[in-house]
């Protein structure tokens, strides 16, 4: 099996160069043709009410009446919401610093609860409103109700606090060792997770705790559960018996006879979880990293899990016969872009999920979940594990093929490195090579590393995904900039920042499988005169036609790309021309209403067919002829009410753009704000060049 693809289908000229001004600004430049605005990567996407699936789970509440509220983070919003029978039904704000992140939420009839580092927030549940003052200021880890009593886990004071839900007052509290999520059984019974030693709090009490131990509505201690890894959430059945989901291999919801010593009884899910069967393959029952569940009282269950490596939320409901009853996911992590397979347009992938793709579906229902990439457990040096992808990583122009067999590349925000894996069994992409500076994914201490270099190159020479130390070369002193490009051919371009254009590229693959690339083999080039100092920030190539783009800003400091030349002939230094250069807008009001958070640059720039393809911050996305520069029109984003905004693209190579075989463009962006990924299709009219 060489790909998750694979599953999927189972399954389912030399002239005088041009130089090109930007042209008016006004209104009227749409994208002539036909547009599509869509989306992937979360369930919901709708601009009124912040309409989808916060970017991370670390909790659920339920309601008798089936309604989950999920607590986790969001970019620009509450990272609270909830959701009906499949359906999104609304979002809470509060503040509690940035990304507004929310560990534990309950509710009640009236009124929800929400949990966060700052302390403890109550809002009506029709109510999306900002409540400014906590109630309590704490840094709670867990809540729960019952019987008009609300229980906090007050992680710092060390104590399980009690509320009256009617005045909000506390009425009692007992010690607690590192008290994390919380339930209360029908009995009276409490039970907490309790947090490990750690220097950084999170580490507890995000990635799991030390065990399972009960009080008494008075605070007098009882039995307590070991046996289980990593527990992460917990809630109570009718029958009284207690269910425990974590991080662990099992991947599986473990239930336990409490009624005396806890037994485990039975679980539900299935054994390995998503890396049983097909490793990393979507279905009903493969659970990761479970942070949240509960019953409503018509006894479904609701599982809500980490669906990548520290980001990533799904939720799940499944009927008391075990039946999946709808699930909903938000998959945008941050940063992130998407592409397709170059093999297969019907299979795309971000920089940890996989999907299938429906193209005649309508908008933001083309793209299916079909899997997980990431295995921490069996690569547990797995860039994308120790890093903790999130906010500082990204997709870099996608996926490759190299002698037909497919590889998957991810960068920082900046990409002044590139992380390479391979695809093996099932969905899974194991660790095998990196390009870049040395400040991530060093050995581990106390190995051989010369922690001075500034750059390497490293190959899993024998196949455990991990990089020892043997496994480095071409360390350098040298300091490289950021501003990576991947070629189609797997070709590693790079502006220095010190006059230097490298290129670095791919020699094929090695007897294990992986990308070949050496320092011996890289050529240099010198900045165009245009570009100054470090002006030059993007690149684009196109191998066969031997084309290169360069974009800068070489009259400001900012990070952009408002300034590109197009040369034929690039690696010929005698027969090198400029084919045209273009002025796009660049803090242009009347053409990016919003210019703040970089809104108004030109960030990243894709070449395909016979269009240039330039993102703006705010959203949007400007089209140029590749045989002239020519201004052709802007496609503007309008998804659900979203018409972009500034910060809404926030890294260098935030676009990729496919060619359908039917001719239609397919252009994927980032959309930090709303934890998705922009998907917009356009088919030219007919003989438009």
């Amino acid at each position: 099996m060489q790909s998750c693809s694979h599953i999927i289908l189972a399954m389912a000229v030399i002239g005088t160069a041009l130089e090109v001004g930007f042209g008016p600004c006004a209104a009227g430049d749409e994208l002539p043709g036909i547009v599509i605005n869509s989306w992937l990567a979360n369930s919901f996407s709708r601009d009124k009410g912040h309409e989808s699936v916060p970017v991370s789970v670390c909790g659920i509440g339920v309601t008798a009446d089936g309604t989950v509220f999920s607590a986790g983070v969001a970019e620009g919003y509450g990272g609270v919401a909830s959701y009906k029978d499949g359906r999104f039904v609304t979002k809470y704000d509060y503040d509690s610093g940035f990304g507004s992140s929310a560990s534990s939420v309950a509710a009640d009839e009236e009124y929800v609860y929400i949990g966060t580092e700052a302390g403890l927030f109550r809002t009506r549940r029709e109510d999306e409103g900002y409540n400014r003052a906590p109630i309590t200021r704490a840094n709670i880890q867990g809540l729960a109700l019952r019987d008009g009593e609300l229980y906090l886990s007050d992680y710092d004071a060390a104590r399980v606090r009690v509320l009256s839900t009617t005045t909000m007052k506390e009425i009692r509290s007992f010690p607690a060792t590192s008290p994390g999520p919380i339930t209360v059984a029908a009995d009276g019974r409490i039970w907490v997770i309790q947090g490990k030693p750690a220097k950084e709090p999170y580490l507890s009490y995000y990635t799991g705790g030390l065990k399972v131990v009960s009080y008494s509505k008075d605070g007098k201690t009882g039995p307590e559960i070991t046996d289980f890894e990593n527990p992460c959430s917990l809630t109570t059945d009718s029958k009284g018996r207690l269910l425990l989901g974590g991080l662990n291999q099992h991947g599986q919801v473990w239930i336990y006879d409490v009624s005396g010593q806890p037994k485990k009884v039975d679980t539900f899910g299935k054994e390995g979880g998503i890396f049983s069967g097909k490793p990393g393959q979507y279905e009903p029952k493969k659970f990761h990293w479970i942070r949240g569940l509960g019953f409503d009282a018509a006894g479904n269950l609701y599982v809500a899990s980490v669906f990548g490596t520290w980001y990533n939320a799904s939720i799940d409901a499944y009927s008391p016969s075990g039946q999946r009853l709808w699930d909903v996911h938000g998959l945008g992590n941050w940063l992130d872009t998407a592409c397709t397979d170059p093999a297969d347009e019907n299979v795309v992938y971000t920089k940890e999920n996989v999907f299938a793709m429906d193209w005649g579906r309508p908008p933001g229902r083309e793209a299916s979940l079909a899997g997980l990439t990431v295995d921490r457990f069996k690569y547990p040096r797995d860039n994308r594990v120790v890093e903790g992808h999130g906010p500082g990583h990204r997709l870099i122009n996608g996926v490759r093929r190299i002698d037909g067999k497919l590889f998957l590349y991810c960068g920082g925000q900046g990409t002044g490195s590139l992380e390479i894996y391979k695809f093996g069994e099932g969905c899974v992409a194991a660790p095998c090579g990196y390009v870049g500076g040395a400040t991530i994914w060093r050995p581990e201490a106390g190995k051989r590393w010369p922690e001075d270099a500034e750059s390497f190159i490293w190959t899993d020479g024998n196949g455990n995904g991990v990089p020892d130390p043997a496994e480095f070369a071409s360390v350098e002193k040298k300091p490289r900039w950021g501003f990576m490009h991947l070629d189609a051919a797997a070709g590693i371009w790079q502006c220095s920042g010190d006059g230097t254009i490298s290129h670095i590229p791919c020699e094929g693959i090695d007897p294990r499988g992986n990308p070949i690339y050496r320092r011996a083999s890289e050529a240099s080039y010198g900045y165009p005169p245009e570009f100054t100092g470090d002006r030059l920030r993007r690149l684009y190539y196109i191998p066969g036609d031997d084309v290169l783009m360069t974009g800068g800003s070489p009259e400001t400091e900012e990070n952009a790309c408002n300034f590109i030349i197009c040369f034929d002939h690039w690696s010929d230094p005698v027969r090198r021309t400029k084919r045209w250069s273009i002025h796009l807008p660049h803090n242009d009001k009347s053409y990016t209403p919003d210019t703040s958070y970089g809104g108004g640059s030109p960030l990243a720039m894709q070449a395909s067919g016979k269009y240039l393809f330039v993102a703006y911050g705010y959203g949007l996305i400007r089209v140029h002829r590749m045989a002239d520069g020519g201004y052709v029109g802007t496609l503007r984003p309008d998804i659900n009410g979203f018409k972009g905004g500034g910060g809404c693209v926030d890294s260098d190579n935030a676009l990729n753009v496919t060619l359908r075989k039917n001719g239609e463009y397919v252009l994927f962006l980032e959309n930090a704000g709303l934890n998705h990924v922009m998907m917009f299709r356009w088919m030219p009219p007919d003989g438009h060049i």
